[in-house]
């Protein structure tokens, strides 16, 4: 709600007294909500690209198990031991997941609702997701 990761300690207290005092937005998925915890109704569109994206981490930990133990492999490691494309792949992640949220993707859009009670009650979705996910609200007794 204040923009912003990276603070000293003071704006730190600032921020926390604004927050206390109603004076910035809520920290949830919408404007003027605390609601923080959803289930999730993806299209199958938004999971191809989820599964893209993670393609290369998925073959590399598969081509790391079929090598196992054999000597003179060459590896696009960095220095702590994890590879360029698994940094990358994870850098696309957030991008791509941050994008999704912020519904700065052409095709790929989603909205917030509640369960019906039917749904709640029987634990299923009513709404297909085809065209765009659902965020359902409050989901917290499903747990």
């Amino acid at each position: 709600p204040h923009g912003q990761a990276d603070t000293n300690m003071k704006e730190m207290c600032r921020n926390l007294k604004n927050e206390a005092e109603g004076l910035c937005s809520g920290r949830g998925l919408l404007a003027e909500s605390e609601e923080q915890l959803f289930s999730v109704a993806l299209t199958a569109k938004f999971r191809e690209e989820y599964n893209r994206i993670l393609s290369p981490i998925n073959a590399q930990r598969a081509e790391g198990n079929a090598v196992r133990g054999v000597r003179g492999q060459q590896s696009s490691q960095t220095s702590g031991g994890v590879s360029e494309e698994s940094v990358k792949a994870y850098k696309d992640m957030n991008t791509f997941l941050a994008s999704f949220i912020d519904h700065s993707l052409a095709g790929l859009d989603w909205v917030v609702k509640d369960k019906l009670l039917l749904e709640m009650v029987f634990g299923l979705e009513l709404y297909d997701p085809v065209d765009r996910c659902f965020f359902y609200i409050g989901m917290r007794n499903s747990l």
